[in-house]
């Protein structure tokens, strides 16, 4: 998942010129790791081009989230864009 968090933060500010970033991370039901990633105040994501960029950045990210049995979603927002994945947490061994 840090991965995942850490090309966030790279595309939001090499590629999206951000402002401000807000990265929030909930656990769900106990058991259910949420990160939001938003950042705003730059570039508003084209989302008609997403799926044609040549990188490999958000491929590589949203196939770590789904190869965790997570979930992954991004959309554009005004002067930015919303990234959120879930994935199940593992237990801890004692």
């Amino acid at each position: 998942m840090l991965k995942v968090v850490q090309e966030a933060i790279n595309n939001a500010v090499h590629r999206a010129k951000c402002e401000c970033l807000d990265i929030r991370f909930n656990i769900i039901e106990g058991h259910i790791l949420e990160v939001t990633i938003e950042n705003t105040g730059g570039q508003t994501l084209d989302m008609s081009k997403i799926e044609k960029t040549p990188g490999f950045g958000l491929k590589n990210m949203k196939r770590r989230i789904l190869d965790s049995n997570g979930e992954f979603s991004i959309v554009s927002i005004d002067g930015g864009a919303r990234l959120r994945f879930t994935c199940p947490l593992s237990p801890v061994q004692a």
